[in-house]
């Protein structure tokens, strides 16, 4: 989250808000961190690396984030720094207790985020998180996993408005050309940390957010990334791909549960505009199938909750959030990418941080958030799109907080209750509209009524039988392919559907030939996102890829020599008489 000031801090170090927080279970004296975080350490668990990031995000459902608490982002300019525990509380947030975790999900919520500032918690010249920094924050997230929560563990602020150009050493990460060096050295070195503390200990309820509205600090589009129109947008562009791929990779080779682990991926500032630009293009390439999420924040009554640009809930934001819901799903959703927004929300009251006196021409009401969120979460459920409040009070206490911290209740409880709702009714609607659809009638593609169908003669490994234009399959497991081939003894035959959006394909179907196939011989081929990889025939030796979307839009054809090295076969006549989209196994 954005912050339009800073806090002196000297009076950050003032810790005695907490003293009025609500029971206190952190182990330490109340009001203060323990000088060491008691982590007792938990048994290995399994991931169930069955599920896909689409299925773990439907049951993300609503959320809140931890916000201003472990995400505190000063330094005195000395690096590397160590701002210490005393950090957690810097910010004016109560010291974060077991009940506070509790609180929300106790209330319905299914997912916490926990942002974390780590630049600042630096103890020498390797890059070496405090001890006790990560002791304090495994404490907080093994609360959050025992509470029965999803988790999202980030790396927040260590881009920020007050960042040096050129960067420093020890100073964190800008996506900036000139301070790609330091940037990359920083986050590999932090993430290695990360992903060797939190590993087979959690399973698939902990998900990894590579980074938190990463942007080119001090640049003119930091906030509005203009890539088409602005060269060193593109290069941001390009540069912040290199490091999304880079902490992917190294999750991944952490091994164990975190060669499984649903990792999240924003575009640059995490904008929504920046993520519907790129659509699929913002992702890493995966070694897992089916884990990576987007993420982007949206704040559609206040821009970057500031306090400056709110307005009522209209028809024109209205139309906004549907549009951009639908487009959402589109780019990303419909190709088994999970979409979550990490942020959004807006404050009861608004207050100027420069001057400390209200902005007067703040507008938002209860009911604007009432309805603008409950509209928002509609389309959330609708699209398994999980949704997380900017939680962060403020020292006048009129912030986007739904979780006061104090007491351990919700702020306004009617209307946490109103968006839960929404978003669960919604969600339970699609789904039994997708149950339906799974189990509809077949859908006939391509039918030759009795016809000798459409020939394709093989020619290496570049013959299509084309559909007339590419068709979302989604709810559908199984292609049918009905053909006959004149293809002789020691052929194989390969049938490969082909996305028509992916460049790529999905599983191929095979057979070996020993005679002439028979007329109406059928081929079933699984099909969609959920069958991770195919085998791409484009290359010399073939490549495995993942399958990112569900769509369809022609087969592959081509026959090759199982007794003499597998190589192509020209001149082989394969008639496709049929294909079906179906459900059915064969």
């Amino acid at each position: 989250m954005k912050k339009t000031n800073l806090i002196a801090i000297t009076t950050l170090l003032l810790l005695g808000a907490s003293f009025f927080s609500c029971s206190n279970s952190s182990g330490g004296p109340q009001g203060q961190p323990q000088e060491q975080p008691q982590v007792q350490s938990r048994p290995n668990v399994t991931l169930n690396a069955s599920l896909s990031a689409l299925d773990i995000a439907q049951k993300m459902e609503c959320g809140w984030n931890l916000g201003n608490s472990l995400d505190y982002r000063l330094c005195d300019g000395n690096y590397p720094c160590n701002y210490g525990l005393g950090a957690e509380t810097a910010w004016g947030e109560v010291l974060t207790t077991e009940q506070i975790i509790k609180t929300g999900i106790q209330n319905g919520y299914k997912t916490i985020r926990i942002p974390v500032t780590w630049f600042n918690h630096l103890v020498d010249a390797n890059y070496t998180i405090d001890p006790q920094w990560m002791a304090r924050v495994k404490q907080i997230v093994n609360w959050a996993i025992d509470a029965g929560y999803y988790v999202i563990l980030d790396e927040h602020h260590s881009v920020r408005d007050e960042i040096e150009r050129p960067l420093q050493r020890f100073a964190g990460y800008n996506i900036r050309s000139g301070d790609e060096s330091e940037s990359k050295r920083f986050l590999e070195a932090v993430w290695k940390q990360i992903a060797a503390a939190f590993n087979n200990e959690y399973d698939e309820h902990l998900i990894f957010e590579t980074l938190n509205e990463p942007r080119n600090v001090g640049h003119g589009h930091a906030w509005f990334p203009a890539p088409d129109s602005c060269d060193e947008c593109k290069a941001n562009v390009k540069f912040l791909k290199e490091c999304n791929q880079l902490i992917l990779n190294v999750i991944r080779s952490s091994g164990g549960n975190n060669a499984n682990r649903c990792v999240m991926v924003p575009a640059l500032c995490s904008g929504l505009q920046p993520a519907l630009d790129l659509g699929l293009e913002m992702l890493p390439v995966d070694s897992a199938s089916g884990k990576l999420m987007a993420t982007v924040h949206w704040y559609p009554l206040d821009g970057g909750n500031t306090g400056h640009y709110s307005h009522h809930f209209d028809s024109a934001t209205k139309n906004s959030i549907k549009s951009n819901m639908e487009a959402l799903n589109q780019k990303f959703v419909s190709h088994g990418i999970p979409v979550v927004i990490g942020e959004y929300g807006a404050a009861r009251k608004a207050y100027d941080w420069n001057t400390n006196q209200p902005i007067a021409d703040y507008v938002v009401t209860y009911q604007d958030r009432l309805d603008c969120f409950s509209y928002l979460a509609s389309f959330g459920g609708k699209y398994s799109v999980p949704l997380l409040n900017w939680d962060a009070d403020n020292k006048w206490g009129s912030g986007s907080n739904t979780i006061d911290r104090k007491t351990c209740s919700l702020v306004e409880p009617e209307c946490v209750a109103a968006i839960i709702k929404a978003w669960k009714d919604a969600r339970s609607a699609a789904s039994q509209a997708e149950a339906g659809s799974q189990e509809a009638a077949d859908k006939v593609l391509y039918d030759a009524q009795g016809g000798a169908g459409y020939k394709v003669t093989t020619s290496g490994r570049a013959a299509y039988w084309p559909l007339d234009a590419a068709v979302d399959l989604s709810g559908y497991k199984y292609l049918d392919i009905e053909f006959s081939c004149s293809a002789g003894a020691g052929k194989e035959l390969v049938l490969q559907p082909m996305s028509g959006i992916q460049i790529g394909g999905h599983p191929q179907g095979r057979i070996s030939v020993n005679a002439p196939i028979a007329a109406n011989t059928i081929m079933q081929t699984k099909f969609g996102t959920n069958y991770g990889k195919y085998l791409d025939y484009s290359t010399n030796p073939a490549t495995e890829v993942a399958i990112t979307d569900n769509y369809f839009g022609s087969i592959q054809i081509f026959v090759q020599d199982s007794e003499n090295g597998y190589n192509p076969v020209d001149g082989i006549d394969v008639y496709v008489t049929k294909v079906i989209a179906t459900n059915v196994a064969r």
